[in-house]
């Protein structure tokens, strides 16, 4: 079995990459260097990871230590803009609707008719799921969507 080499004398089986694990911490304690070794080691062994990196710590970490740091949008218009440039037509749409109504929610019905989808198929819950999944909309109440707070710099 192939194991990812953490230190001299610490070694995991690459199966554990496939499991749900936590690292948690005090600050300083090393989570985030933890995490750069783990993800060091699984690209060794040419395996994909995800890093969800909320606070900028990770933004080196493929580039090296000279990469320049990650933009900030001046403002939440910028950020706006920048998430819709990697979203695709009906995603940018179904997120356009959310962005004007925030913070209010809108019924899945209520959303599919301002954007001309068909709420309840299987495409609907593509399109809406992956915006989930990049954690751009909130459910905040069942059949309910709206716009997750994140995508407002005053709200963060």
């Amino acid at each position: 079995m192939t194991q990812l080499r953490i230190s001299p004398t610490l070694s995991l089986p690459l199966d554990w990459m496939t499991l749900a694990s936590v690292v948690y911490g005090a600050r300083g304690s090393g989570k985030t260097h933890f995490g750069a070794v783990i993800a060091e080691a699984v690209t060794k062994e040419h395996q994909r990871f995800c890093a969800i990196d909320l606070k900028g710590d990770w933004w080196g970490l493929k580039a090296g230590a000279h990469a320049n740091p990650p933009v900030s949008p001046a403002s939440t218009t910028a950020l706006h803009d920048m998430v819709r440039e990697q979203l695709d037509g009906p995603r940018r749409s179904i997120l356009d609707v959310l962005l004007d109504e925030y913070p209010n929610a809108l019924t899945h019905e209520e959303l599919g008719q301002r954007t001309g989808y068909s709420p309840g198929g299987g495409y609907w819950r593509s399109l809406v799921g992956k915006l989930s999944t990049l954690g751009l909309i909130t459910y905040p109440v069942r059949g309910c969507v709206a716009a997750a707070p994140v995508l407002f710099l005053e709200q963060t």
